[in-house]
């Protein structure tokens, strides 16, 4: 009787099974709690949105951009705008701009030449663009 328990507090899938359901129970007790303060976190979510929305309009980008990024904020209102605080302002870094521009540069002649090339060596039709 002993080994089964053992062998059961071993099993993998009881073990995750255990922590799934003590997650779950932390999850609801913090939902519980913050339950009592609903109004206002709503009411911060919504004009932390607004404010970024405004923020995003004056930017200076692509319209593009910027009218995606403001659909989805005043689509999802009370979560867009962490949404965006969390994704939108990510950048590709400078750095990897410049070597990336660089390469551009340098294969931009040689890439048809050497697609065609290619298609010849493999004896198929393909398509270079």
């Amino acid at each position: 009787m002993l080994r089964k328990i053992l062998s059961l507090l071993h099993n993998k899938i009881f073990i995750v099974g255990v922590l799934i359901l003590i997650q779950l129970a932390v999850f609801f007790g913090i939902v519980f709690k913050l339950s009592e303060y609903f109004v206002a976190i709503y009411f911060f979510l919504i004009a932390l949105s607004f404010i970024i929305s405004i923020y995003i309009v004056n930017k200076d980008d692509n319209p593009t951009y910027k009218m995606t990024w403001v659909m989805l904020i005043m689509g999802l209102p009370v979560f867009g705008g962490l949404i965006y605080l969390l994704f939108g302002g990510q950048k590709v870094p400078k750095e990897l701009r410049v070597r990336d521009n660089e390469a551009a540069k340098k294969y931009k002649g040689n890439f048809l030449a050497e697609c065609r090339n290619y298609g010849r060596i493999a004896g198929r039709r393909f398509k270079c663009i």
